[in-house]
């Protein structure tokens, strides 16, 4: 499936030649995407994410990414913050700045990255100090993650 996403993520930066007046296969495509996006599995979600990262300039790309950015799982809100600066999408740069306070340092991390991607060093920069001196947990400690994992499974 994640090589079919790359495929049809290429193919709708592609220019459409006028074919039979038939605009369906970007139709489809851009269904196939957003069925990834919609996935319960939040691998899926974020292969669908980082296939729309393809699409540069593009605001349908830039919103159903920026959308993802409140998802359920860390794994899919880091690859969507991931995504967004490469993509030009400055339109999301709120968004972005409200990732900032997302509790897990992967999405932080790639959030400030977008936001540096995009012109907003500042922003950035903080981040980076902020971790470097301590003021922001960089990552969830061994104890920490375990007792996470007892607390997630109650049956132990």
């Amino acid at each position: 499936m994640n090589g079919m996403l790359v495929v049809l993520a290429t193919f709708l930066a592609l220019p459409v030649a006028p074919m039979s007046g038939s605009p369906e296969p970007t139709t489809r495509a851009w269904l196939i995407l957003q069925q990834g996006l919609a996935n319960k599995r939040a691998e899926k979600r974020a292969n669908a994410v980082h296939a729309l990262r393809l699409l540069p300039n593009n605001p349908r790309a830039q919103s159903l990414v920026a959308s993802a950015l409140t998802d359920q799982s860390p794994k899919v809100r880091a690859a969507a913050a991931r995504a967004l600066g490469p993509m030009g999408a400055v339109s999301a740069v709120p968004k972005l700045k409200i990732a900032l306070n997302d509790k897990e340092p992967a999405v932080v991390l790639a959030t400030a990255h977008s936001l540096f991607l995009l012109g907003d060093r500042d922003e950035a920069y903080e981040i980076d100090y902020e971790m470097l001196i301590g003021e922001r947990k960089a990552a969830n400690g061994f104890v920490a993650s375990g007792m996470d994992e007892l607390i997630q499974k109650p049956w132990l």
